[in-house]
């Protein structure tokens, strides 16, 4: 496979390279960098080797929500009971979907999702503490927690 990395302006760098798509066929992709041309060439060997490894991720524009749902469908809808799967969903919309659901997946970080899940986080925390008054924090963690595993098969 081959790229190249060509100037873009004040510390931008133009990354293009090829990949194959699973029926053989060469696709060409583009990145942007900031920063040196070294750090450039460093994104461009991982973007590489990536592609090489078939771990490179096509571009998608699924947002937390979109996944989540799907999630629930696909894979929460064959390996939980009934009833547990509609509390999961539950506790998936009203609490990391209202507050990250837009944001891309690919987009997605972890520090992304702290500083967006923390308030909501905190007030399930003081709902807990009090009897009756909803999911415990432990439980919305462990479901929060349970999602990346998921998203790879695991």
């Amino acid at each position: 496979m081959t790229g190249h990395i060509r100037a873009r302006g004040k510390g931008a760098w133009g990354l293009k390279f090829d990949v194959r798509s699973d029926t053989g066929e060469r696709k060409t992709r583009y990145a942007t960098v900031h920063g040196g041309k070294r750090e450039a060439q460093r994104k461009l060997t991982e973007l590489l080797d990536k592609a090489n490894k078939g771990t490179l991720l096509e571009p998608s524009k699924e947002t937390l929500a979109d996944y989540l749902e799907r999630w629930l469908r696909d894979w929460a809808a064959i390996n939980v009971s009934p009833k547990t799967g509609e509390r999961y969903g539950q506790l998936l919309r009203s609490y990391v979907s209202r507050h990250v659901g837009a944001v891309r997946l690919q987009k997605l970080g972890g520090a992304h999702l702290g500083e967006a899940i923390r308030p909501s986080y905190d007030a399930l925390t003081r709902v807990a503490s009090r009897p009756r008054r909803g999911p415990s924090a432990m439980f919305i963690a462990y479901c929060i927690r349970r999602l990346p595993s998921q998203a790879n098969g695991d």
